[in-house]
């Protein structure tokens, strides 16, 4: 693969991970108090699903093992918030064994 197309993908994930901040921020804002909105922890999981599949592509361990410490705590603030039970069960299933099977496949 280019690695272009490469660079590409971990820069997309680095944008979404920008455009969180953005949006909690300007959410804090309106109410005047620290908000966490559930777009916040969406975006952070797609991110970091991207940055997952960016690690992979540059066999950079370091990259996916560092998204697999946070990951499941998007996850969680998710369910916490009522809304990964939204999620079809099809993509909650892969979005929960997503970091297991690209590790497994690295390795192998």
């Amino acid at each position: 693969m280019s690695s272009w197309i490469i660079y590409s993908i971990g820069f997309l994930a680095q944008i979404l991970f920008s455009s969180r901040l953005i949006i909690q921020w300007v959410t804090s804002e309106k109410q005047q108090r620290v908000i966490t909105p559930t777009l916040f922890w969406t975006l952070s999981l797609i991110a970091s699903v991207l940055l997952f599949i960016y690690g992979y592509l540059r066999y950079d361990f370091s990259i996916m093992l560092g998204q697999s410490l946070t990951y499941y705590i998007y996850i969680r603030n998710l369910q916490l918030q009522k809304q990964w039970y939204k999620f079809p069960k099809a993509l909650q299933l892969f979005l929960l064994i997503f970091p297991a099977l690209i590790v497994i496949y690295y390795f192998n």
